[in-house]
């Protein structure tokens, strides 16, 4: 992986990413016709697995954020398990017009996740999920409190993140830091697991963690 200040550069393969917002914006909207297909080619069950960990910390009817939805499949995932009312924000306007033909969002809407604050109210949500995004944040610390920020106290949120950038970034110290602040608290942080097995890029290399918080 070539790295510079946080930045990856050469945004043209999954393993490499990307930080930088019109890469990673042009990337997605040239791969969103293909992006289910693949994806399940290659044995791809973050969403399904986010879904399952999150369920359970939510009622029926509650308000969820997809921050970062892709073609929807985390949504599809939460509502075949749970009742609830779904917003999805996404960088790629054309991965959004994927995840409109799903019925399963009463929202959608481009929003640069880079940016923070989140143009969202105090308190918005009852709880949020943030699948396969945190590659592509410079900042990831500001957009964990945002999402802190957003979510109404005592609602879960979950994130994934790859095993070797969340050492690299310093992921357990940025949410001890998030936790001592009074921001929220740790339900479950996984092992790494396998994240796209059968990409050639990530089989046996490359896996991924679940990150289950709650604000305080």
């Amino acid at each position: 992986m070539i790295v510079a200040r946080n930045n990856y550069t050469e945004f043209d393969t999954l393993k490499n990413g990307s930080t930088d917002t019109a890469e990673v914006e042009a990337y997605y909207d040239d791969w969103s016709a293909r992006y289910d297909k693949e994806l399940a080619d290659w044995d791809y069950t973050a969403p399904e697995v986010a879904a399952a960990m999150i369920a359970e910390h939510l009622q029926p009817g509650s308000q969820v954020l997809d921050l970062g939805c892709g073609t929807g499949q985390f949504a599809e995932k939460l509502l075949n398990r749970l009742d609830c009312h779904m917003d999805g924000v996404d960088i790629s306007e054309a991965s959004l017009k994927h995840a409109e033909t799903r019925g399963c969002y009463a929202s959608l809407r481009r929003i640069d996740l880079q940016q923070t604050p989140l143009p969202f109210a105090d308190n918005t949500f009852d709880g949020a999920a943030s699948v396969g995004v945190m590659t592509y944040i410079a900042d990831p610390a500001a957009l964990l409190a945002n999402l802190c920020r957003i979510i109404r106290p005592s609602g879960p949120f979950v994130f994934t993140h790859r095993d070797d950038l969340w050492q690299e970034q310093g992921f357990d110290n940025m949410i001890a830091a998030l936790t001592s602040h009074g921001l929220c608290e740790v339900l479950e942080i996984t092992d790494p697991k396998p994240y796209i097995p059968k990409h050639e890029d990530f089989t046996d290399r490359i896996e991924v963690k679940f990150a289950l918080l709650k604000t305080s």
